[in-house]
């Protein structure tokens, strides 16, 4: 079972993978059933269209596609709901509460 998050366009994520950090972002909903999300990691960045039916692999052992009940909000934003699909060894973290886990860190 995949973990389902709703976005807004420029809303990020975190992905934690024994001391290296991916930062998934979705840059933008091209229409129903369509956005893009950029990877940025370590010296990369990789950009994905993901369209519905589609399961797209971003990262090692991390699929994501797109989940039932995004669109149209009652204030004029439009969502996206992303499926990730990983294994319990990858954390994954909404911005701020990853932005809070550093500060505590540091």
């Amino acid at each position: 079972m995949g973990l389902v998050l709703g976005f807004l366009e420029g809303d990020s994520t975190w992905i934690m993978d024994k001391g290296s950090d991916h930062k998934v972002t979705l840059e933008r909903i091209l229409g129903p059933g369509h956005f893009r999300v950029s990877v940025e990691g370590p010296m990369m960045v990789n950009k994905f269209e993901i369209t519905e039916g589609q399961r797209v692999q971003i990262y090692p052992e991390l699929f994501i596609s797109i989940g039932s009940g995004g669109g149209p909000r009652e204030d004029g934003m439009v969502t996206a709901k992303i499926v990730f699909e990983a294994p319990k060894t990858l954390k994954i973290l909404r911005d701020k509460l990853y932005q809070e886990q550093r500060r505590r860190k540091a």
